[in-house]
This record gives C-alpha cells, structure tokens and sequence, in this order.
C-alpha cells in the first residue's frame, strides 16, 4: 500500500462535493475514495475507563446515551470539507486508510482463525476480500520511533511494577515487526485513537502531504454564525443530578451510563458481574466490582489495561 502526493487537490473539492449527491455517493479521486459523510458504529462494549456515579434512584437517563449536560446544545455543523477529520484531503485519506473498515469500498468477513494472510492466528482478526488499504498494522520504523517519542508502547518500552510503568533497564526500542506482530494479533493491544492520530501525522509529513483542512483549520467544525457564538460559548458542562442510587458510567465518550441505577453497591456488583466489563470485552468478579464500588480500589485504575510477560489485561484482574 502507497500514498501518492498530489498537487492542491483542495482545490477541487467544492466542484466534487458539490455534484457528489447527484452521480454518485462516492468519488473517485487520485489519493483514493473520498467520502464527505461520515458513519459511526455504535458497539455494545466500551474501551477505557469506567467511573462510578452516585445518582437519584429514579434517575432515568438512556444507558449508553451521553448524558446531556456534557454536550453543549448549541448545534455546530460538521465541516463539510474535511468530514470533521481536520485533515486536508491528502491527509485524511491516510487517516481513512488507517482501519479501513469504515465502508470505504471494501469487504470484509469474519475469519476464525486466520490473520490478514490466512495463516493460523491466536485470535480470529478481520480476514480481507477485495481492495484493502488498511495499514495499522503494517506501520514503518520510523513512525513506531514517533511513537516511542511521544511515550506510547510502553508495553515494549517499560515493565510494570508495583510503582507502576518503570522504564526497561535495556532501553528497548521495540521494531516495527514487533508492534505489527501485536497489532495483528487484535484484542487489548489495538492501536487506539492516540496512537492513530501520530502515526497519521508522521505518515503524512514523511510523504510531504501533512496538512489541516484549510475550511476549518483543523477544528473539524464550520465556525458558527455570531449569533449562536455567544450561546455557544456561555454554555458551561454539568453533572447529572446526585442521590443515593449506584450507576456505572463509561468516560471512552463524553461519558454515558452503562448500567441500570441500584440501590446498593453490591447490588450493582451483582448486576456487572454478568453484564459489564471493565475494560473493552474483558470482565471482573463480583468481588472486583465491590471493592472498587466502595473505595477499597481505585476503579480509574482498575479499569486501566495493563501488559507485561505474566498478564495483559485490566489492572484489577492483575495477579496481586
């Protein structure tokens, strides 16, 4: 897989998106399939933290819904030229290309078994048919490096103890054989949206195309109308009402419950035990869930993913 440079292909993107909706939903264009809409997948299991909520016990808020007083109600329109990426185009189809699996002319199937060669894997990836431009596990040394710069993989670069993350002693500087060997492997140790963003940008800039759209200056939102600007930024965030209920809340969004309101912890114990993890599709014990619920352990912690050569997982299932 390459990216071509291209010359000002901004320039070209009102005339595209313009006449987009009437040929057809999508155009082809020299650094690939360019698609102005943009289409979340909602999933059943959140990555990262969870957090625990004292609320009324006829608090009624939708689980798994954001709960308003984090959103600010005034309406900002998505920038149009850069979907909400903040990328210019050349860019964003690096970044569209990360995953790929966000419907951009590919197919793709669920093969047990199998990495994206079709040799015997541990767990069973995405198996590709057709085109596929995804690189996430295909990234080169020089941008595990900006990685490493930036202080991610500590995985490879540190060793857990009971003072936490401590550097190694070898001052390892993982491959890039070795990231894309874990990558390809899936679970925990995915690329997250961190990660993403500095192999984007170190991508781009190595294949000089580096850039943020020129519409919105990489905030990826058009500049509201100067009415609605002051309403705007009045708005200040607010926390759900307090009580006496037990609620748990995931904070990978602006934060949203996860559970039904209890009238105890040990209640909601129960209820997580069977219908919650604590970190992506990872699960604890009742006994977990209390101590954390009542203080004993920190639950932002115990939430925390953690690897070393024993154990990788959340750090409330860690061996003591």
């Amino acid at each position: 897989m390459c990216h071509k440079k291209i010359i000002d292909i901004d320039k070209i993107y009102n005339i595209l998106y313009n006449i987009k909706s009437i040929f057809w939903p999508s155009i082809k264009v020299k650094i690939g399939t360019f698609h102005p809409e943009k289409t979340q997948v909602k999933g059943s299991n959140h990555m990262g933290h969870r957090t625990l909520k004292r609320v009324p016990l006829d608090f009624r808020w939708p689980m798994d819904k954001v709960w308003k007083g984090y959103i600010n109600p005034t309406s900002v329109r998505e920038c149009p030229r850069c979907a909400g990426a903040g990328y210019n185009l050349a860019t964003k189809q690096i970044a569209d290309d990360f995953y790929d699996h966000d419907g951009f002319g590919n197919r793709w199937i669920y093969a047990y078994g199998l990495d994206p060669d079709g040799n015997p894997a541990i767990r069973p990836p995405w198996l590709i048919l057709g085109e596929c431009r995804a690189w996430r596990n295909k990234i080169t040394q020089d941008e595990v490096n900006a990685l490493v710069a930036a202080g991610r993989l500590t995985n490879f670069t540190h060793t857990y103890t009971t003072e936490g993350w401590q550097p190694r002693e070898d001052g390892h500087i993982p491959t890039a054989d070795e990231v894309n060997a874990q990558e390809r492997l899936g679970g925990l140790n995915d690329h997250d949206c961190i990660n993403r963003h500095i192999l984007i940008e170190a991508r781009a800039k190595r294949l000089g195309v580096w850039g943020l759209c020129r519409r919105c200056h990489g905030h990826g939102e058009d500049k509201l109308p100067r009415k609605l600007k002051k309403a705007y930024k009045k708005w200040r965030e607010y926390e759900p009402p307090t009580g006496s209920g037990y609620q748990l809340w995931e904070t990978c969004s602006e934060g949203s419950p996860i559970s039904p309101v209890f009238a105890s912890a040990e209640e909601l114990a129960v209820w997580c035990t069977d219908h919650a993890t604590i970190f992506a599709d990872e699960k604890t014990s009742y006994a977990n869930w209390l101590k954390m619920f009542v203080g004993e352990e920190s639950m932002e912690t115990g939430s925390l993913f953690m690897i070393n050569s024993n154990f990788r997982g959340a750090v409330i299932n860690a061996p003591s």
